[in-house]
């Protein structure tokens, strides 16, 4: 289902906890790298590779989140089935970042 532009809401708290699951992720593939938990050799030796991966990923998003939140970034660019506002509704007293109405810039940066 397609939305308007102006309708499109992104939950913070929802965006930074996926960002907290990846990086938990990627501590955890971390140690056991370090600590040679990982049981084949293909394991072993792609492992490093997913790391950075993962952590680039993580770091791009984050990065995003400050460029949105800053009014440098349309959050709209944010949207993702995991912080969509128009899908799930929001809490009381969420902060939400709202799609800019206008190629110009935000007119408001977060709404509670």
């Amino acid at each position: 289902m397609a939305h308007s532009k102006h309708l499109e809401r992104i939950a913070l708290s929802w965006e930074l906890a996926e960002i907290v699951d990846a990086l938990e992720a990627a501590r955890v593939l971390g140690e056991a790298v370090a600590t040679c938990q990982l049981g084949t050799d293909y394991d072993r030796e792609h492992a490093p590779r997913s790391l950075v991966a993962m952590l680039s990923l993580t770091w791009v998003r984050l990065r995003d989140v400050l460029r949105a939140v800053r009014g440098d970034l349309d959050p709209s660019h944010l949207r993702a089935p995991h912080n969509d506002v128009t899908r799930f509704g929001a809490m009381k007293g969420e902060l939400l970042l709202n799609a800019w109405r206008s190629s110009r810039g935000p007119a408001r940066r977060l709404r509670r």
